[in-house]
């Protein structure tokens, strides 16, 4: 259900990439977690917390949370 980050990219390639340079950077974020809500097919939603690369990593605890609260998070997408 959610991801870190460096699950999906490296850390070096997420350096190198645009979404760094266009966004993160100007933000001073790095670290990341996260998980889709939903896929209609027509569009994504998607949570993601965003840590400065000098933070910790996210941990299990914190991925913990996360797959604790998506499901409530989908319920309330889906109500609105």
């Amino acid at each position: 259900m959610g991801r870190y980050g460096n699950e999906l990219v490296d850390d070096s390639d997420l350096l190198e990439s645009e979404f760094y340079h266009d966004f993160l950077r100007h933000y001073g974020m790095f670290r990341q977690c996260g998980a889709v809500l939903g896929d209609s097919g027509a569009a994504v939603s998607t949570i993601t917390f965003l840590r400065e690369r000098k933070a910790k990593s996210f941990g299990y605890r914190q991925l913990g949370l996360l797959r604790i609260l998506v499901p409530e998070i989908q319920n309330a997408v889906r109500v609105h």
